[in-house]
């Protein structure tokens, strides 16, 4: 009875009724998040009423864990409310009447333990017992002050329409605003692509074809006047598109658990409950075993660079774990595209082909501590280490620097390869692009917004493409 109480507690939590399915109940899980967002909070201005909501976001993850756990636990045994007789509502009341659902007409705001927070039946730490004052409380998005139904459960209270929360009705303080509209990054929008395709960022092509940019620079420039085969061009393609399917695969088994506590990731498959680690793990396999066979139809040197490039990929994951500036890890991965591009056309590797690892390093550090920034607050929470943390207010100037170093390195490639107009073309406009990504990271620093992350993160993607143009048509020959 006990497990059938704590799942009634999180279904309450949602305000749900016992026993909703899990498409409906994950659905709803979103919206709360929207609804109880920390980040739409100015912690410094109002640090109550940041604990208090940055709680109830810890709760609602506590209770989709439950739910989806159960729903897991329950799979294939039959209909969710006849998989275990106790999750009747009634039944569950009679017994635990504490745990019944109330509807008081509109939430306390004043209450004066605003920081309980809800786990598992019992009450977290109070981090700050101080009443809200009624200025902090105007400054709480409007679907959380809007009198309406509420479900009580623990001194949790929720709004029970669940309406989403966006840019326009949040307060002009916000330090982060949500502004994905119906379109979240990264996993976390509304889909009808299979699981597998998700697992493998398939429905997210600009993920795949910036890391195949820098092994199409390094082919075409390590190729000189004369074009690379079509063959090398295939391989790098088709690897690429495994390899990457590989590193994706990698990260959602590593960081299943934290991706269910991410706005960003916690629609991916593994994180929602869509896939099973077993079918996972059958994926990465599959992948794993095409880039190999793509791999030994390459020389010597790039067959020992693509298994270098593989323990990095497998090892990045966990670096996000005990290294503060992971994304250092995955720039060093990526960088193995330009060694492996250079190498399967030439044999071997030159001082011009480090000239552009270095700046396919700094280019990945740049666009990815942007990608960065959406996840900083819900990295905090969860323990996970980023750039976008170690670098903390700096973050902008830093990318700024990374952009910067990518551009000088471009240059020194270009001198070294007697490239023409049309490459030095293609490196101002990305040098004018990447200082107007600078700028708006600068001037965003006081209401960012994760719409911003994901642009620059697409806009590099055209920036790299750019670049590749430049390097074709300016190539000796043109």
């Amino acid at each position: 009875m006990a497990q059938s109480e704590q799942l009634i507690y999180s279904y309450e939590l949602l305000g749900l009724p016992p026993g909703t399915g899990l498409e409906e109940a994950h659905r709803v899980y979103l919206e709360q998040l929207d609804i109880w967002n920390p980040n739409a909070i100015d912690e410094e201005a109002n640090p109550p009423l940041y604990q208090q909501v940055k709680l109830r976001r810890q709760a609602i993850d506590e209770a989709h864990r439950s739910i989806v756990e159960y729903h897991e636990q329950s799979e294939g045994a039959g209909s969710v409310a006849a998989a275990e007789p106790g999750l009747d509502p009634a039944a569950i009341a009679a017994e635990a009447p504490d745990a019944a659902i109330s509807a008081p007409a509109q939430p306390d705001m004043n209450d004066t333990q605003p920081g309980v927070g809800w786990v598992g039946g019992a009450t977290t730490e109070v981090l700050d017992s101080s009443p809200i004052s009624p200025e902090a409380v105007a400054q709480v998005p409007a679907a959380a002050q809007r009198p309406s139904t509420f479900v009580q459960s623990e001194g949790q209270m929720l709004p029970e329409d669940g309406q989403q929360v966006y840019e326009d009705r949040l307060p002009g303080n916000s330090r982060v605003v949500r502004s994905y509209g119906d379109a979240l990054p990264d996993g976390n929008e509304a889909t009808q692509s299979s699981p597998v395709f998700q697992l493998l960022r398939w429905d997210k092509p600009a993920g795949r074809i910036i890391l195949m940019i820098p092994a199409l620079w390094a082919a075409f420039l390590a190729s000189g006047a004369a074009a690379p085969s079509w063959k090398i061009l295939l391989i790098i393609v088709l690897g690429s598109i495994a390899t990457s399917a590989a590193g994706c695969a990698v990260n959602d088994l590593w960081d299943q658990e934290f991706d269910s506590q991410v706005a960003r990731t916690q629609n991916r498959p593994l994180a929602a409950g869509r896939m099973s680690r077993q079918s996972a793990i059958i994926v990465l396999v599959i992948c794993c075993l095409v880039s190999i066979v793509l791999a030994l139809q390459l020389n010597g040197i790039s067959i020992q660079l693509c298994v270098a490039a593989g323990i990095v990929i497998l090892l990045y994951p966990g670096a996000k774990r005990v290294f503060p500036v992971p994304q250092l890890v995955l720039a060093i991965a990526w960088g193995f595209a330009v060694l492996i591009g250079w190498a399967a056309v030439t044999g071997a590797l030159s001082f011009t082909t480090f000239l552009l690892w270095l700046a396919t390093v700094l280019w990945t550090l740049g666009f990815d501590t942007v990608y960065a920034m959406a996840d900083q607050e819900d990295d905090r929470r969860i323990g996970l280490k980023s750039s976008a943390l170690f670098f903390a207010d700096k973050t902008p100037d830093v990318v700024g620097l990374f952009f910067a170093g990518t551009a000088i390195f471009m240059l020194f490639v270009g001198i070294n390869q007697g490239l023409s107009w049309q490459f030095w073309l293609s490196l101002v406009l990305a040098t004018l692009g990447w200082l107007q990504q600078h700028r708006s990271l600068s001037k965003s620093q006081l209401r960012p917004t994760t719409r911003l992350y994901s642009d620059i993160f697409t806009q590099n993607v055209w920036l790299g493409l750019l670049l590749l143009a430049g390097m074709i048509l300016g190539r000796p020959f043109a």
